[in-house]
């Protein structure tokens, strides 16, 4: 519905003017009176995050809103339903007292981990209703000014005065006069006003993207996309763990288990000090009993340094600028020695290990394929070849059985 079909007129209002005088004795608009005690109307709401800002950066809100004396708490987060709650939730905590409540502390502690939480943008509302009488003192119109200030580190970044007029009681004569007094003072009007967690939100980071494919073709970009779906799989399955939808740790395990594959496939992308550094997490937390992994330290680290590579990817510094150049010069090494092996194999056919090594090296490029898909060139079709000989190779017993062609291919023709 729009403003003009609307009971409320809504204007955005310079915010150092006088009210307008909205009284006319030809229009039998009389006075104009304060309504409500205006402390009654100061709304204040605070996002509180780590200094870092984790929560924000993944995409999670969290929020007190004060209303007088009486305090309400949010927790906002519509990328990890049904974890968390979405967009559009109400309050799931009511508390006067500043401490975080240890529902909304449960449900943000995979993001938070064990750093300390304190506002980082800040949002309030001070209102006052005035009533527009007729001569015998009944209410005509009402009208709501609104002064909003928002905070960014404790700086003012944005002064909003929205001023709302009730017009269902007035004649057609009243309401053009209250809009051409409200025109004189420079209101405009509009549809609608946004709410305070809009104004917040304009404020807070936009969350790495999970999508498909990397926006960004560069190799920074497709590393932030990658690690960003990694940690949202790892986090995803510790809130299953939290919420109670399951008691076993194994998804968990998996999620860690899949990055440590990315890991192993980043060779020549990923920087190898950083690399280097979540391998020997990923060591301590799988010979860890699997109930007790999300209580290590270890795992922490390992969020934290996924967290801060999302926003900035440690790439190694050989890799080529673009993701696809520098995923395709990690596939041709790959399939050379892949083609390596498989020939020395075929000429020792009784050596067990040889067969062995063809296979992991096989395996190795179809992991990388699966991992660079969207950044590599014909990642389907080269794909598809490699599924096939690393079920040639797993099936390969002795002289008889080869690499389906592998052998007779050069690693541009595999890659092609």
């Amino acid at each position: 519905m729009s403003a003009h079909e609307s009971r409320n007129w809504f204007f955005e209002t310079p915010w150092h003017v006088q009210a307008p005088e909205l009284t006319s004795t030809a229009l039998d608009l009389d006075r104009v009176v304060l309504l409500d005690d205006p402390d009654a109307g100061q709304v204040r709401l605070t996002v509180l995050d780590t200094s870092t800002e984790r929560l924000l950066h993944a995409g999670v809100m969290v929020a007190q809103r004060v209303v007088g004396g009486s305090g309400e708490w949010f927790v906002r987060a519509p990328a990890w339903g049904p974890w968390l709650p979405d967009g559009r939730s109400g309050p799931i905590a009511s508390d006067g007292d500043s401490e975080l409540p240890d529902e909304v502390a449960d449900l943000v502690a995979p993001f938070r981990r064990r750093a300390r939480l304190g506002p980082v943008i800040g949002c309030t509302r001070a209102r006052a209703r005035y009533g527009i009488l007729d001569e015998s003192g009944g209410i005509l119109a009402v009208l709501t000014d609104d002064r909003v200030t928002v905070r960014r580190g404790g700086i003012a970044t944005g002064r909003f005065r929205e001023s709302t007029v009730d017009v269902a009681r007035l004649s057609a004569q009243q309401r053009a006069f209250v809009a051409e007094q409200m025109a004189q003072i420079g209101a405009v009007r509009v549809d609608g006003f946004k709410g305070l967690f809009a104004r917040v939100g304009e404020l807070a980071p936009a969350p790495a993207p999970i999508g498909g494919r990397p926006a960004d073709p560069t190799t920074a970009g497709f590393l932030s996309w990658l690690l960003a779906r990694r940690f949202h799989a790892i986090v995803g399955a510790d809130l299953e763990l939290r919420s109670g939808g399951t008691d076993d740790p194994d998804a968990l395990a998996g999620a860690l288990r899949g990055f440590r594959g990315e890991l192993d496939v980043l060779r020549g992308v990923a920087d190898p000090a950083w690399r280097a550094d979540q391998l020997g997490r990923l060591d301590v937390l799988e010979a860890a009993a699997p109930g007790a992994v999300r209580r290590m330290d270890e795992y922490d680290e390992l969020l934290d340094a996924l967290e801060l590579a999302v926003r900035i990817p440690r790439v190694d510094d050989a890799a080529a600028e673009r993701a696809d150049e520098a995923l395709g010069a990690r596939l041709g090494t790959e399939l050379a020695g892949l083609r390596a092996g498989a020939d020395f194999a075929v000429g020792h056919p009784d050596d067990d290990a040889t067969w062995a090594q063809a296979l992991a090296s096989a395996e190795r490029a179809l992991a990388l394929v699966r991992a660079g898909r969207p950044a590599i060139r014909k990642a389907k079709r080269t794909a598809r070849l490699l599924e096939r000989i690393v079920r040639g190779l797993a099936a390969a017993q002795g002289p008889e059985p080869e690499p389906e062609g592998l052998a007779a291919m050069t690693p541009e023709q595999a890659y092609r």
